[in-house]
């Protein structure tokens, strides 16, 4: 799928109105910070945390949803 520089930002342009692409970027950042501290720790003797499992599915729900909204847009868009 390829889009133009202008249709990306119309999309982003409406869903920011929301703040629905904020929270994408900040679901997507968080979950990365996440799994970085759990594939980058090397400290010998340490015990490693994770979050929750409803935890981490209620992140994977909200990302799930957010992208199918921005995947509706696209295809709105027929790109």
């Amino acid at each position: 799928m390829v889009i133009g520089l202008a249709t990306l930002e119309k999309i982003e342009e409406k869903l920011e109105k929301t703040g629905k692409i904020s929270a994408l970027k900040g679901d997507l950042g968080n979950l990365k910070t996440s799994r970085n501290r759990a594939a980058h720790t090397h400290t010998k003797g340490t015990l490693t945390t994770y979050d929750a499992p409803s935890k981490t599915k209620y992140n994977f729900d909200r990302i799930y949803a957010l992208l199918t909204e921005l995947d509706a847009e696209l295809q709105r868009h027929n790109c």
